[in-house]
C-alpha cells in the first residue's frame, strides 16, 4: 500500500511538471517569435512601409500577448515549484509511514505524528441507516482517496 501511494503521488507530480515544462517551452518560443515580429514591424514602420496607425495597433497587440505569455510562464514556473514540493512531501510521508508500518497499538502520539487533521461531517440518512463521513488529512500529502 505504501509504495502504491508513493507511486501514485509521484506520477501525478511528474505528469504535472512535464505538462508545465511543455507549456513554458511553447510560451518562450512564442515570445521569441513576437520579438522578431516586433523588430520587423519597427523596421517596416521606419521605412514607411506601414502607417503609424497600423504600427501602433500591431505593437499594442504584440505587447499585450508578450505580457500574457510572461505571466503564463511565471504561473507555470510556480506550478512546477509547487509540484516538486508536493513530490518531496510524498517522499517524507512514505518515510514517516515506513517508520510506523508495524505498529501494534494506535496511540495519541502516533496519531499526532501521522495525521494533520480529521474532518467529521454531518450524519446523513441513507436507506434508513445513518452514515457519517470522515476525511482524514495526513501530514505532507493531505487526504488520500
Amino acid at each position: 500500500m505504501i509504495s502504491s501511494i508513493a507511486t501514485r503521488l509521484g506520477k501525478a507530480e511528474k505528469d504535472n511538471v512535464r505538462q508545465a515544462e511543455r507549456e513554458i517551452k511553447k510560451a518562450r518560443k512564442r515570445l521569441l517569435e513576437l520579438d522578431a515580429m516586433f523588430v520587423k514591424t519597427y523596421e517596416e514602420h521606419a521605412k514607411g512601409e506601414i502607417s503609424d496607425r497600423n504600427y501602433n495597433t500591431l505593437v499594442t497587440a504584440y505587447e499585450k500577448e508578450q505580457s500574457e505569455l510572461e505571466s503564463a510562464v511565471s504561473e507555470y514556473e510556480n506550478a512546477i515549484k509547487s509540484n516538486r514540493e508536493n513530490g518531496e512531501n510524498a517522499v517524507n510521508f512514505v518515510e514517516l509511514i515506513k517508520r510506523y508500518a508495524d505498529v501494534d497499538e494506535l496511540t495519541q502520539a502516533l496519531l499526532n505524528t501521522l495525521i494533520e487533521r480529521i474532518e467529521v461531517h454531518e450524519p446523513e440518512e441513507i436507506d434508513g441507516e445513518y452514515i457519517q463521513k470522515l476525511d482524514v488529512y495526513y501530514k505532507f500529502v493531505g487526504i488520500i482517496d
